[in-house]
């Protein structure tokens, strides 16, 4: 996977929160981390927007499949 490609689709995540906590994950932190660094409720927070994200990807991904 290239660095442009990357770089695509966290531009194109339209919540900021998320593309954040994305990327902080992609960076190697963990959702403890994100959670204090983007002053989150809770690491319960963090993993349902990664979840949502996931989520969505995979139905984008499906789409243009076959």
């Amino acid at each position: 996977m290239s660095r442009q490609y990357v770089l695509a689709k966290l531009r194109a995540i339209k919540d900021e929160r998320t593309q954040a906590a994305v990327a902080l994950t992609l960076d190697g932190y963990t959702q403890e981390e994100i959670k204090e660094l983007l002053d989150a409720a809770s690491t319960r927070a963090i993993e349902g927007s990664l979840y949502r994200w996931r989520i969505r990807e995979q139905r984008r991904g499906s789409e243009h499949v076959g």
